[in-house]
């Protein structure tokens, strides 16, 4: 016998509803509180059902974070316990399956229930995230918001600096050099920058003599005239966020790079030309254990790079991605992709017959991307780096194959000819036996040539 729990956990208490398999749905709701003593207590109710001789499966709901206490709690906790982590998506279309108007945390409880216990084969078969993976997804979460703030920074910058010393643009750059910086910390205004003296500007590093001289000419001659004190005081603020937020972000790339737990995946990714270290990282990180994605096209789907398309009776929508899952996934292969059709010659040749069909710039990145996904599902699976000439030989022998399929396929249909023209006319019983025998062996060759092309197909689509 089984037994399902469905936890919905919010801020401080959790809702909790069980469902006996086998038996009768009875209510049982319960609401514990999220700490220690309402964890004990929901481990005795366990303990009773294991003790009955029950299996018991518990299942929270992946809600950003407030679930972990629970999961790690129950996680290991006893042989006929198992916990498992659901995708939020399933229990959305749970509720909207059972034609729910009203979403309330015991309700949200009671479909984790039921869902858990129609589906718990599936669930208990996928992989799960260890407590460092999800450590290391918290970490590559701040670095993509950090990135996002200092980009807010550099804007916001850029457009005071534009309107009090337009002449600083000259040297701006993406994004705007370290010197610079470094010269808005301690010159944030038109009037400190042109009053000091050339040497004592040459002395911030990055900036000689001659760049400090023209620099002070450049901007004593351009049309800024916002020398407003807080407009000053807020170039040094955006500033010196810039240069934290840069220490921050280089910091978490260090020890992104010195952990070991996704080491061997990151260099397998690295392999590709076009992919550096921090995009392979995040990666690797966002994919963690591939053996808990069956197939190619399971990983694409999770991840969202899939094309997806709505064909119906009154006509049919254009392919498009379906961006479900990772952002952060997707933000990274994006950048791979477009390094890839670059400098990589297998990715270029893909992107320009997309081009040639029509597509823009994004939907054949987008082809790119999804290609890429697969590529690298195929890598991790095997353990193999990127080797271009892998998909180019197999292209080639599908297509010696499917040639050989052809002459195959016509010299049975020859032989089958023969062999009922040759029926209806007297022939010696050794030439219909030697024809027959000659059918049996082309017609073997040919399913094992159909059995090998489709082989090689499947692994094409990784």
């Amino acid at each position: 016998m089984k037994t399902f729990y469905g936890i919905d956990v919010s801020k401080g208490y959790a809702d909790i509803s069980k469902i006996d398999a086998g038996a009768i749905r009875k209510k049982f709701d319960l609401r514990l509180p999220d700490n220690l003593e309402g964890i004990d207590q929901l481990k005795l109710i366990v303990l009773e059902d294991i003790g009955a001789g029950r299996h018991v499966y518990l299942a929270v709901e992946s809600t950003g974070g407030y679930e972990d206490n629970w999961y790690n709690h129950f996680q290991g906790f006893d042989p006929k316990a198992t916990m498992i982590r659901i995708n939020p998506i399933r229990i959305h279309h749970e509720s909207r399956k059972n034609m729910e108007r009203n979403v309330t945390d015991k309700k949200s409880s009671q479909n984790i229930a039921i869902h858990l216990s129609e589906n718990w084969e599936k669930l208990v078969q996928s992989q799960l995230r260890t407590a460092m993976d999800k450590n290391m997804m918290s970490l590559i979460k701040s670095h993509s918001l950090f990135i996002k703030q200092r980009t807010q920074n550099y804007n916001s910058l850029e457009k005071l600096v534009y309107g009090s010393m337009p002449g600083l643009l000259k040297f701006w750059g993406s994004p705007c050099p370290q010197y610079l910086l470094n010269l808005l910390i301690q010159y944030p205004t038109k009037s400190k920058l042109i009053k000091a003296k050339p040497n004592t500007v040459s002395k911030i590093k990055g900036i000689s003599l001659t760049k400090a001289t023209e620099i002070q000419q450049t901007v004593k001659v351009d049309s800024g005239i916002n020398e407003d004190e807080l407009v000053g005081f807020n170039i040094s603020l955006k500033t010196q966020a810039i240069l934290f937020l840069n220490r921050q972000i280089s910091e978490i790339e260090i020890k992104l790079k010195s952990s070991d737990c996704f080491k061997v995946s990151t260099n397998i990714i690295e392999s590709i030309r076009g992919c550096g270290m921090n995009s392979a990282s995040i990666l690797s990180i966002e994919i963690g254990d591939v053996n808990r994605f069956s197939s190619a096209d399971q990983m694409c789907s999770y991840f969202g790079t899939h094309p997806v398309t709505k064909i119906s009776g009154d006509g049919q929508t254009r392919p498009r991605m379906s961006k479900r899952g990772s952002t952060r996934f997707r933000s990274a292969i994006y950048m791979v992709a477009k390094n890839t059709v670059i400098y990589n010659d297998y990715f270029k040749v893909i992107y320009n017959k997309e081009r040639q069909k029509g597509k823009s710039y994004n939907s054949a990145l987008g082809v790119i991307m999804n290609k890429l996904t697969r590529i690298i599902y195929g890598m991790l699976k095997n353990l193999k780096s990127f080797d271009e000439n892998i998909p180019k030989q197999k292209a080639q022998v599908q297509q010696i194959n499917k040639e050989n399929e052809a002459q195959l396929t016509q010299k049975v249909e020859i032989l089958n000819s023969t062999l009922g023209k040759i029926k209806s006319s007297p022939t010696s019983k050794r030439i219909l036996y030697r024809i027959k025998k000659e059918i049996e062996k082309s017609q073997n060759s040919l399913n094992e040539l159909k059995t090998r092309s489709k082989s090689i197909s499947l692994e094409k689509q990784i």
